[in-house]
């Protein structure tokens, strides 16, 4: 099982918004890879409830994703967890 956590960096805040991407980051087998997720918010706002929620549910997709992958026996690794989460199962 992956290890999966999230971050909003300061050195990525829009200079007209304030604001920055809500980043990805998977950790499996020694490997890490990240990926932006289309929502922006103010890097101090991440610990809000609204974001929270957020933040489970894509955890949530993720886990369902390890799950159909292994089903399938697609390998674990960092590279599929990207390319299927970014573009879907069976694409």
């Amino acid at each position: 099982m992956a290890n999966y956590s999230f971050l909003c960096r300061d050195s990525k805040v829009s200079s007209k918004t304030g604001m920055a991407p809500i980043e990805l980051s998977i950790v499996l087998n020694g490997k890490r890879t990240y990926i932006a997720l289309p929502r922006k918010i103010k890097p101090a706002d991440i610990k809000k409830s609204e974001n929270q929620d957020y933040l489970d549910a894509v955890r949530l997709k993720l886990l369902q994703l390890e799950n159909e992958l292994m089903k399938a026996g697609v390998e674990l690794s960092v590279d599929n967890i990207k390319h299927y989460f970014k573009h879907g199962f069976l694409c």
